[in-house]
């Protein structure tokens, strides 16, 4: 049981005074950690066992035999730099090894990205090219949130996040440009006979182009791609006569501003769809 020092006050968090600490070892066959039992410890708030530590930094193995429940016993746990070839049994449903990881390096002053990057290289090499992928988006999560990004930066890598899954789901792209593009149908669909789209270019001969709306959208989403729709027709500006009136409102409380606010959008609206 790991006993308190002289120097250390009463409700801090143990020092460990027993584990495994073999930085920089070489094993040229397989590691295992299994069936480690730690008995009356000392649990810290979070409920997590403390006292037992476990340095593997820098370590080199050629293969890992373990268990989830001989590692959720170790705390602290140092694998920054640990390079192994293989993990026998290794699934593609195993997201306690990145939650063990994210217990360790989970905040600006510990974070290490080498830990994630083994890990999925060592899924990938397994055949879980789905699963690595996973690990790589948990890391790139934790550079948002730990690294030294600026706050533009970091709202870009949050945007990444949501759409594209910072970049290792290129396909949601296609997603989001089809859903940009019904909202546009939508928002277009009448603009014709509501005068606020003009024909840029009459043509010399034939009839006239007809305005489509989604083709319209898609035109304008997809620059490479000329669909004769943006280069044809003009959609006005919105006027913004019913937003002087929101800048300049009378003296009144701020229900009334967003009623003034409310009407003025709904304005807009109506001017294209009416």
């Amino acid at each position: 049981r790991p006993a308190l020092d002289k120097d250390e006050k009463e409700g801090a968090q143990p020092k460990p005074v027993c584990g495994l600490d073999v930085p920089f070892a070489t094993v040229g066959g397989s590691f295992i950690f299994k069936h480690i039992r730690v008995d009356e410890l000392v649990a810290d708030k979070a409920a997590r066992v403390v006292g037992v530590k476990v340095d593997l930094d820098q370590a080199k193995i050629d293969e890992l035999c373990d268990q989830r429940a001989s590692w959720e016993q170790i705390a602290p746990l140092r694998v920054a730099g640990f390079e192994y070839k293989a993990i026998k049994d290794l699934g593609p449903e195993e997201t306690w090894r990145l939650d063990k990881l994210d217990e360790q390096y989970g905040d600006a002053a510990t974070f290490q990205p080498q830990p994630y990057l083994w890990l999925a290289k060592i899924k990938q090499q397994a055949g879980y090219d789905a699963a690595a992928i996973e690990v790589r988006v948990r890391l790139e999560k934790n550079r948002t949130r730990y690294g030294d990004f600026g706050r533009v930066k970091r709202i870009g890598r949050h945007i990444l996040a949501w759409t594209i899954r910072y970049g290792y789901r290129p396909s949601n792209a296609i997603k989001w440009l089809l859903a940009w593009s019904v909202v546009c149908t939508v928002l277009f669909w009448d603009l014709p006979n509501s005068g606020q789209a003009i024909e840029a270019k009459p043509p010399l001969k034939g009839p006239a182009l007809q305005f489509n709306p989604f083709v319209y959208a898609v035109d304008t989403l997809v620059p490479i791609v000329d669909l004769h729709q943006k280069s044809q027709w003009f959609i006005q500006p919105p006027s913004l006569a019913p937003w002087r009136e929101v800048s300049n409102p009378p003296s009144a409380g701020s229900g009334d501003l967003l009623a003034r606010v409310g009407q003025a959008v709904w304005r807009t609206c109506w001017a294209y769809w009416a």
